[in-house]
């Protein structure tokens, strides 16, 4: 997305919790619980949280999906104690436009990838879950991308898009490392090379963590 005026944000959902409708399809908005003409932010998840959400408890009837939910807790509570209380086997790459900042925030854990890369003069940057479909965009736009890099886990992205150029700022070890280790404990996927073939949508990227 350009610095100076725009964000395109896209997902193209694998549904896993939650039906498959309007309703369901992200991103999702959020908007305040007091006041629903003010928008607190407007965010997309890749992955699962277990045992997170469901249709039958009385405090989850307001949300879609574990992906509403969570969003909703990001947007009133934060995103540091909305993330600490999943439970375990919890995956996600989230990406969020924070309407309180003005900022876009990339968070993930190492269930899920995230890569990104910048343009020469950095007031363009692009991002995929996987590597190949940045480089696939960089052949057929010739934007002039640097190398792809992979998200830290773990750490808090948060992009001002305001100036000449993009400015992220990087908060590492975001959560305590109790809870990261709890949200990956026992989680078991069958990966597969491309998504939405297999058994699994989901593929396996390198682990790569924010030390």
């Amino acid at each position: 997305f350009p610095s100076h005026d725009t964000v395109l944000l896209g997902h193209n959902r694998f549904a896993t919790v939650g039906g498959i409708s309007h309703k369901t399809a992200h991103p999702f908005v959020i908007r305040d619980k007091d006041n629903q003409e003010i928008i607190r932010l407007i965010g997309m998840h890749n992955g699962t949280l277990h045992d997170y959400y469901s249709t039958t408890k009385e405090e989850d009837k307001p949300f879609v999906s574990d992906s509403h939910k969570i969003f909703n807790k990001i947007a009133h509570l934060g995103p540091k104690p909305a993330l600490t209380e999943l439970e375990e086997r919890s995956a996600y790459a989230m990406t969020y436009f924070d309407f309180v900042d003005c900022q876009v925030k990339i968070f993930r854990n190492n269930e899920r990838s995230l890569f990104y890369a910048y343009t020469k003069n950095r007031n363009t940057m692009v991002y995929a879950s996987e590597r190949r479909f940045i480089e696939a965009c960089e052949k057929m736009l010739n934007l002039g991308l640097d190398e792809p890099k992979i998200f830290f886990t773990n750490t808090l992205y948060s992009f001002d898009l305001f100036g000449t150029s993009i400015k992220a700022k990087e908060e590492k070890d975001y959560l305590p490392r109790d809870v990261i280790s709890k949200h990956e404990k026992n989680y078991k996927v069958h990966y597969t090379n491309n998504y939405g073939v297999g058994s699994s949508a989901y593929r396996r990227e390198p682990i790569v963590t924010g030390k």
